[in-house]
Formats: C-alpha cells, sequence, structure tokens
C-alpha cells in the first residue's frame, strides 16, 4: 500500500517492507533495491596465464539485499596430494562445492569439485601442497529477481607484460561475457587500470563474477589493492 513515515514523506509498502521512500524534499530512495560495492583487500601477484578470478573478500562498501558474496575461507595446506586440499583445521563443509582456490604462495588457481570431510576438499587442478597458502571464495554477487543489472569492474594493475597477445577484462553474468581487450603492448608499464561496465539481464540466483585474462608471456601482473566490482539493479 501506500504510506509515509511521517505527514511529510510517501512511502510504498509491501508485505510490510517499504520498497520505495518520497521524502519532503521530493528525495527518492529504494532501500531493498539491490546494490553492491566490493574491494579486494589483498593483491594477487604475479597472475598466471589463463583467466583468474578476481578476489573481492573481506570488505564490501556497500551490500544492500546482502547478495554479495565476499566471504573466504584462508589457512595453509597440512599435506600434499594431487588435486585435494589438506587442512585439518580448515572447517570445510559441502557449501564449498563450486567456489574458486587461490593459491596465493605460487598464484595458480582450481575448482572446488568435490567434499570429503571438513580437512579435505577436491580440486580440479593439482595446485596445493603442504605449507601453501589458500584461499577458499566466491567473489560474487547473486542476482536476487530477475532484471536488467548494471556491473562495473575497475582493476588496477601493477606490471603487465608486453610479450603476451592480449588482456582480456570480462564480467561475466546470467551465463553471458563482457569484454574488454587490450593488446599486451599497450598496457606494458608500471601501471594500467581495466575497467568494464554493462548493462546485463540476469534472472533470479544468476551470479556476475570479475575474470583477468593473460593470454600468454611472462606471469608478473598484480592485481592491486583498490580494485572494485560494484553494480545495482
Amino acid at each position: 500500500g501506500i504510506g509515509g513515515a511521517s505527514s511529510d514523506t510517501i512511502a510504498l509498502i509491501t508485505a510490510g517492507n517499504t520498497g520505495l521512500l518520497m521524502s519532503a524534499a521530493g528525495e527518492v530512495t529504494m532501500p531493498l533495491q539491490p546494490a553492491f560495492h566490493a574491494i579486494n583487500s589483498a593483491t594477487q601477484s604475479n597472475l598466471p596465464t589463463g583467466g583468474v578470478r578476481i578476489l573481492f573478500t573481506g570488505t564490501e562498501r556497500v551490500d544492500q539485499g546482502a547478495n554479495f558474496d565476499a566471504s573466504v575461507k584462508t589457512s595453509t595446506a597440512d599435506a600434499t596430494e594431487a588435486n585435494k586440499l589438506h587442512d585439518a583445521d580448515g572447517g570445510f563443509a559441502s557449501g564449498d562445492v563450486g567456489a574458486k582456490v587461490w593459491n596465493s604462495t605460487d598464484n595458480t588457481e582450481a575448482n572446488v569439485t568435490g567434499f570429503t570431510d571438513s580437512g579435505e576438499l577436491t580440486l580440479s587442478a593439482d595446485i596445493m601442497a603442504s605449507g601453501e597458502t589458500y584461499h577458499i571464495h566466491r567473489s560474487a554477487f547473486t542476482a536476487p529477481v530477475n532484471g536488467i543489472y548494471h556491473l562495473d569492474a575497475n582493476i588496477y594493475t601493477q606490471s603487465p607484460p608486453s610479450d603476451g597477445s592480449y588482456i582480456q577484462l570480462t564480467i561475466t553474468a546470467g551465463g553471458n561475457s563482457y569484454h574488454h581487450v587490450i593488446p599486451s603492448a599497450q598496457v606494458n608499464g608500471n601501471w594500467y587500470t581495466f575497467q568494464a561496465s554493462v548493462d546485463a539481464p540476469m534472472d533470479a540466483d544468476d551470479t556476475a563474477v570479475v575474470i583477468l585474462h593473460q593470454s600468454a608471456g611472462t606471469a608478473q601482473m598484480d592485481v592491486l589493492t583498490g580494485s572494485y566490482f560494484s553494480g545495482h539493479l
């Protein structure tokens, strides 16, 4: 229905929730509108060739609706076995299946493909060894309702290589991929900021993530703190 928090405001209320509020001065706010702004809290160093999902964990400046997953499990592997992550104190769960694992010791990435118990996960690649540091994360926005979502990625990098072919920033959303591609020779230098922006159709429960892809060349590019991923309906 339509009501007002006071005599000089107008509110649109559904199921007891205020979805739209107009102030006496005419400003309109939508306190339930999905919106997020997540930043990376640690540098991802020496990105390998191929696509790597960017870590946006630990810091959310905005997460209206709590639809961005910035959670992370990070510690040190305590055993070595092919395509496995072992940590007796890891606190792993079946919900970790489908997440990414970033090995920040040797800068490699894999998917979590299976859950054995709280101390063991199965991975899509053989990236972990005893003593190496892992980060289990999703760094993903999940659409709560069908709609057109505006998404922005701003990735601040250091030392992009010149000996590859291209570097590609990708936002994937709703099963579609949106690219910003730059020739490696063009970005060679100390610093470069990759940016992408898109209005993407997403259905409820679709996810959106950011991937940085280096086609070839020296693994020397770092993604620095201050990079961000943001969006809203």
